[in-house]
């Protein structure tokens, strides 16, 4: 490789400029040409930038004339690995190093510039390339590297927005639990001999049965039938516009589906009376009692504070308007608040943020709240105290988190990422809560959603709830929308998925699509008229 000493720099570059103007003088005057083909047999030798450009001192060649310059570049060319760089490409390599040379002159020749000019003469003499074909090649290359580099920051910002994505799930995760993980339960406490007593006087209201119940095997979720409500109240509205019994007759699907007396919550006949509790011991978990014990759910349903009041309360008004709210992120701006709390009884689950700055999208009245252990959000309400609880057991832990919040006992352990938590507390009273009654949940699973999916959502259970309830019904936040995040209440944006879940969303989207066709109920979606 071709080296210039630091100390030589300005002499080279006068050096260079004399060269030049002698090789031009060189070109006129000559009567021959240059010979433009290099003899491969010529014998190479270590040739300096100071054979580049003789001056009048330098010794001439055997023949009496001067060594073309272009003949030496040539040599170098081939010395620094470039053997197929013709005469042509040479003299063009001279020419570069002129407009250098005068470059640098004009610059002032200064010894601070003298670095950046022979690094450039290092360009010319090294390159097959010229200097403009050089240049754009190392613009190209920056350009890629600065691409890369994007790319590059744009993959770990995205890889930061996942990691803070799961940071964020995992710290609503522990929110849902409470604080106190313990890698072992906790001991039950020892129950007072007032609470004993209490046990005592529920267990006392269980009958028994004349004779030995026979055991029967697990009939399809189909077969078997379903316990009526012979304390439901009829609607009587036959003059609103777009009611449900109005429009009945026109949805053949739904009507012959439809059970309008239907056994809404459970009470504490299901309990009491041994042949219904048997029935009911059927399947399990949500849409039977399977492996509960009565004695269990006798805590529950005959504890002084679960009094299971009428769902209308004292009076069923008469056309009764119902909204359902779901968490849709298409509800975020859209401005439905005013719209939503107009109705009569407003329905909400999981993390209904009505005590928040979305109010004006959501509204901020509840009649009904529905959740789970772990979607107990009960403490974004606004107005908690005035709201009724609706409540679904999924699994054992359930029915001992709720016999518990019913007694008053400390929240029991539940067991997630291989350690022990307590579950948030809803701290509401006995009084305003409910209990589905399972074979609901299994007529939403088996007429509505042809028994796809683990079970209905707790929006689905809602839904058919009010349509029960109600005499028109409207529904807002459901379904998903690609334009919006998962949830109104997304910081970030979350592509929807039913990944890890039991619910079969894309079904109950139908059903929704299907009864809004009907008539049935009126899907709110956003910027479409209903």
């Amino acid at each position: 490789m071709l080296v210039i000493r630091p100390n030589t720099r300005i002499l080279v570059a006068l050096a260079a400029s004399i060269g030049l103007s002698l090789y031009l003088v060189h070109l006129i005057v000559s009567e021959k040409k240059v010979d433009r083909n290099v003899d491969e047999k010529t014998e190479l030798k270590d040739i300096s930038i100071w054979d580049l450009f003789p001056s009048d001192k330098d010794e001439t060649a055997e023949d009496g004339r001067r060594e073309d310059p272009v003949r030496k570049l040539l040599q170098i060319a081939r010395i620094a690995g470039y053997p197929e760089m013709s005469a042509d490409r040479a003299a063009e390599k001279l020419s570069e190093i002129k407009k250098v040379v005068q470059e640098f002159q004009r610059a002032g020749a200064g010894d601070k510039l003298a670095s950046s000019f022979l690094h450039k003469i290092d360009i010319i003499l090294l390159s097959e390339q010229s200097v403009e074909k050089l240049h754009k090649n190392i613009r190209i290359k920056r350009k890629a590297e600065k691409k890369a580099k994007e790319q590059e920051k744009a993959k770990q910002e995205e890889e930061k927005r996942l990691e803070k994505l799961q940071k964020q799930e995992k710290e609503e995760e522990i929110e849902h639990l409470g604080e106190g993980a313990a890698d072992k339960p906790p001991p039950k406490p020892k129950l007072s001999q007032e609470r004993m007593e209490q046990i005592a006087r529920a267990v006392s209201y269980l009958r028994k049965a004349d004779e030995k119940l026979p055991f029967e095997r697990r009939a399809k979720l189909w077969k078997m039938g379903y316990e009526r409500d012979d304390k439901y109240s009829f609607s009587d509205c036959e003059d609103m516009d777009d009611s449900i019994s109005r429009n009945l007759p026109e949805s053949p699907w739904f009507s012959e589906r439809y059970m309008d007396d239907l056994k809404l919550f459970m009470d504490a006949e299901d309990i009491d009376n041994p042949y219904i509790f048997q029935k009911l011991r059927h399947y399990g978990l949500p849409f039977g009692f399977g492996a509960q014990k009565r004695d269990v759910m006798a805590r529950l349903v005959h504890n002084d504070n679960f009094t299971n009041d009428d769902i209308h309360g004292d009076y069923r008004k008469r056309c009764l308007t119902c909204a359902v709210v779901g968490s849709s992120g298409d509800l975020k701006g859209a401005g439905m608040g005013k719209e939503i709390d107009k109705h009569d009884y407003v329905f909400r689950l999981n993390k209904a943020m009505t005590n928040s700055e979305y109010w004006p999208d959501i509204g901020n009245k509840t009649t009904f709240y529905t959740f789970y252990p772990e979607s107990n959000f009960v403490h974004l309400l606004g107005d908690k105290d005035s709201v009724v609880y609706l409540y679904a057991g999924f699994k054992q832990y359930d029915i001992d988190y709720i016999i518990a919040v019913v007694e008053g006992e400390p929240m029991p352990k539940i067991k997630a990422n291989n350690r022990y938590w307590s579950v948030r507390n809803p701290k509401i009273r006995g009084q305003q809560l409910k209990f589905f009654h399972p074979d609901f949940l299994r007529y939403i699973h088996v007429s509505y959603l042809n028994h796809t999916g683990g079970r209905p959502t707790t929006g689905a259970m809602l839904v058919f709830t009010a349509v029960h309830m109600c005499d028109k019904v409207d529904i807002y936040g459901f379904g998903y929308d690609p334009r919006f995040s998962a949830h109104y209440y997304d910081s970030t944006f979350h592509e929807h998925t039913d990944k890890g879940t039991v619910h079969n969303s894309t079904n109950e989207r139908l059903v929704w699509d299907r009864l809004h066709h009907d008539g049935i109920i009126h899907w709110w979606k956003r910027d479409t008229n209903r």
